[in-house]
């Protein structure tokens, strides 16, 4: 499902902008990967994902 493949594409994002020492994006993709989780469980709100998407990619976007 969309929301599965978005929880692990954002897992492995904030382990490898870790291991490359951009904490910024580690921690913008771990926000993502919670999000969703919290979706999945019934917690979450659609606008929580956009949200953290949003700063996911202005996190990338400052690192360069």
């Amino acid at each position: 499902d969309a929301n599965g493949g978005s929880r692990i594409c954002a897992h492995k994002l904030a382990g490898a902008a870790g291991i490359y020492d951009f904490v910024p994006v580690s921690e913008a993709a771990s926000a993502v990967e919670q999000a969703v989780i919290d979706r999945q469980a019934g917690a979450g709100n659609p606008e929580a994902i956009q949200t953290t998407l949003r700063d996911l990619l202005t996190s990338i976007e400052q690192s360069r």
